[in-house]
């Protein structure tokens, strides 16, 4: 295993900034992650709110290799 839960974290928060820029990404939260040892990789499930005036929370669910590559992301209801 070549990333920890944390380095996970920080990877899928890193993609959500370059996805909606830096000012979009307000009180970000890390939600849950779990590794799959089967396919090598974390789910990152996490949320933030894109300016400081939303209440409600836009939650997301990133996939991210052993490697720290982003396999996928989708927005989580």
């Amino acid at each position: 295993m070549n990333m920890d839960g944390r380095a996970a974290s920080l990877k899928a928060r890193e993609y959500l900034v370059e996805l909606n820029g830096s000012y979009n990404i307000w009180n970000f939260q890390v939600e849950n992650v779990e590794y799959n040892e089967q396919n090598k990789t974390w789910a990152v499930q996490c949320s933030f709110t894109p300016n400081m005036f939303v209440t409600e929370r836009l939650k997301y669910e990133i996939i991210v290799s052993d490697t720290g590559s982003i396999k996928s992301a989708k927005k989580v209801k």
